[in-house]
């Protein structure tokens, strides 16, 4: 197991510690200061009270604005955590950490650890981040999830080398061009012309 340096540990602490700030910290203190934010919480609530986990209702009416995943995540998060206030708020605020962890990876994964680790401590840094995550809408959620498809669309298919193939990422300009493509390259692969 590798050594780490008390440079490092302090700044893995700092950056837990914005990360926590930023996300958690007094999730559920303020009431719902939103006429969206009371609309989707009294929507899951009602989920939960009429344990109809299939349709959401908004004032004993069907309510299909908003996908019903999001209202599940929620009233699951309510249900668990007692408290209306963090627990509406709580799936914005682990979406946004996924997607801090999501901007992390790929950062790694594309260019460099360093640079991933940068990337995601801006984003938690990001006033638009705090704003989200600590608002119980469907938005950090969605962000999340499109941003999750990104790093699929474009991670290589196991065992093959980018380079070798004609097809190109954002870290080889140019390849040769086989003369067929080969049937095991990933979709999320442009052919490089």
């Amino acid at each position: 197991m590798p050594k780490v340096s008390a440079h490092d540990a302090a700044l893995a602490l700092l950056a837990t510690a914005l990360i926590f700030i930023v996300l958690f910290w007094r999730l559920g203190t303020p009431t719902f200061w939103d006429p969206d934010e009371a609309h989707y919480a009294e929507t899951s609530r009602e989920m939960i009270a009429t344990s109809d986990w299939s349709a959401p209702f908004y004032n004993e009416e069907p309510f299909f604005d908003k996908p019903v995943l999001f209202h599940q995540l929620q009233g699951t998060a309510m249900r668990l955590a007692g408290d209306p206030e963090f627990g509406a708020r709580l799936v914005p605020a682990l979406a946004a950490l996924g997607l801090i962890g999501i901007t992390v990876w790929f950062g790694m994964v594309m260019v460099s650890r360093e640079v991933g680790i940068v990337a995601g401590l801006m984003l938690a840094a990001c006033p638009g981040v705090f704003g989200l995550a600590r608002y119980a809408i469907l938005d950090t959620l969605f962000t999340m999830l499109c941003s999750a498809a990104l790093p699929v669309s474009r991670s290589p298919p196991c065992g093959i080398d980018p380079g070798c193939s004609g097809w190109v990422t954002s870290r080889s300009r140019s390849a040769s061009r086989p003369k067929a493509p080969s049937p095991s390259c990933s979709a999320g692969w442009r052919w490089c012309c």
